[in-house]
């Protein structure tokens, strides 16, 4: 080993490395991405490389060991001459094999952004036996807007049937997948495949309406906005016209806050030679959200407690939760829980102590959410319609749940309840 190069070095440990046949899978299978984490990753080697659920950790450290060494090798590390070592730069994957299949889509290589979309495209994908819904949200989790989600997976499956898994490049293809309309078919292909589509966002709209001094948003002032953007792409760089309409309005042409003078359009812009450029477009009435007060329970039988997953169609559809629903007038919590459990599991129970009150906004409205411990009235058997789960504390993690249910996991844990 003395006499070798740092060049033979390297290529006799990326061998080694590569040599179990599992590890080549999983080499495969990345294509060249980063080494995924935690829940990701235990499901990739689950499904795709066919690791054991209990083998999953240690399969995944001894990779990840085998990666850290060789990333440090590639790096140039003081192992072997510097004239002798390789210019590779450092990387945090593993080298890739000869027989590696390159991820390259015709017409996206140059925008990282793209590139970043396609890669959770063939993920999604899953080859229609990966990745069940729960698993995508649960990667979402978070995020909100989960509906997106849901149409993610719909475009991806759309695309491996309908267009042999390439996303289309004409407008007309492009704007019929699930959950794309007309700003996304004109961001995505005007940035990626230089294509003329105005992608009429707020803040777009906003400078142009001040540009065009249009102060109300009707649908032939929005075809005016879209002709002139239109009008300017055809002297090219349609995405970067896109992109820096976007940035104006963003960073310069705010809102409240004009800021006319740092503007590249101000000599030309028709609003800015007024003395209240911000009362162009005019504002929306903002109308006030509803507030909901909830109720939910943690039904516990023996040490484990009920879950509800919601109807895929409805709002966080597909996620789970406690059962329990909204107060009517007049209705205590206890009488609130008990009515809203029997209607949706079919049995009575004894509502015991409070856990907590927690408060989420959603865009549309928001809730107060007080949650109390129960138990089923004299073992009663559970008839519900929807999916249901009796899981231990300990899984919740593993679940996606909506945003306002980690909040009363927190209360939980501060409680000792180690959700």
């Amino acid at each position: 080993m003395a006499n070798r190069s740092h060049g033979e070095l390297t290529r006799a440990a990326t061998t080694a490395a590569l040599k179990p046949p599992l590890f080549q899978k999983l080499r495969t299978l990345l294509q060249g991405m980063e080494i995924p984490e935690g829940h990701f990753l235990s499901n990739l080697l689950m499904r795709d490389v066919g690791i054991s659920r209990e083998q999953t950790s240690e399969f995944a450290r001894i990779y990840q060991a085998n990666d850290t060494y060789l990333r440090n090798l590639l790096g140039g590390s003081n192992e072997g001459p510097p004239s002798e070592r390789e210019t590779k730069p450092a990387t945090s994957r593993l080298p890739e094999p000869e027989e590696k299949r390159v991820i390259k889509k015709e017409g996206l290589e140059k925008s990282g952004a793209i590139t970043q979309f396609l890669v959770l495209i063939d993920v999604s994908i899953a080859r229609d036996t990966g990745y069940q819904l729960s698993e995508l949200l649960k990667l979402w989790e978070g995020l909100g807007y989960y509906n997106r989600c849901r149409n993610f997976k719909k475009a991806a499956t759309n695309i491996m049937k309908e267009h042999e898994g390439k996303i289309p490049t004409d407008y007309d293809s492009f704007i019929k997948m699930p959950g794309v309309g007309e700003y996304i078919s004109a961001a995505v292909l005007s940035i990626a495949h230089d294509q003329s589509h105005p992608a009429l966002d707020g803040n777009i709209i906003r400078v142009m309406s001040r540009f065009l001094k249009r102060k109300k948003l009707s649908t032939y002032n929005r075809k005016i906005i879209k002709n002139h953007v239109q009008m300017w792409m055809e002297f090219g760089s349609p995405g970067d016209i896109n992109q820096a309409l976007m940035d104006i309005g963003s960073q310069v042409c705010k809102p409240n806050q004009a800021n006319c003078y740092k503007c590249p359009l101000e000599n030309s812009c028709m609003a800015s030679q007024t003395d209240s450029p911000e009362i162009y477009p005019s504002p929306k009435l903002k109308k006030q959200i509803p507030n909901y007060n909830v109720v939910t329970g943690i039904i516990w039988k023996n040490d484990k407690l009920l879950i509800l997953q919601r109807d895929e169609k409805n709002h966080l559809g597909g996620l789970w939760e406690f059962p329990g629903g909204k107060m009517k007038n007049g209705e205590s919590h206890v009488q609130t829980l008990t009515r809203e459990i029997k209607e949706e599991c079919g049995f009575d129970v004894d509502v015991q102590s409070k856990i907590g009150s927690i408060k989420h906004i959603y865009s549309h409205f928001s809730i107060k959410m007080t949650s109390f411990h129960c138990v089923s009235k004299n073992n009663s058997t559970l008839n519900t319609t929807q999916p249901y789960k009796w899981i231990k504390p300990a899984q919740i993690k593993d679940l996606p749940f909506p945003k306002a249910n980690h909040k009363l996991f927190a209360i939980l844990n501060k409680q000792g309840w180690h959700v």
